[in-house]
């Protein structure tokens, strides 16, 4: 395919950080919650305030 021809390739790479995603759902059901750090994470209003609840009563 290429045989005749030339050219030059670049690629751009850049550093991937591990990560995991979790439901409000599922993360209502967990044990520790309070080991749990919410950092760039969105809820809404409701889901905020049932976390909550939901932390102040294994408290």
């Amino acid at each position: 395919m290429w045989e005749d021809k030339t050219g030059s390739c670049s690629r751009l790479q850049f550093p991937l950080s591990l990560a995991w995603a979790i439901t409000a759902h599922k993360l209502q059901g967990l044990t520790s919650l309070n080991d749990i750090l919410f950092k760039h994470f969105s809820l809404n209003r409701r889901e905020r305030k049932r976390l909550k609840e939901r932390i102040a009563e294994e408290t």
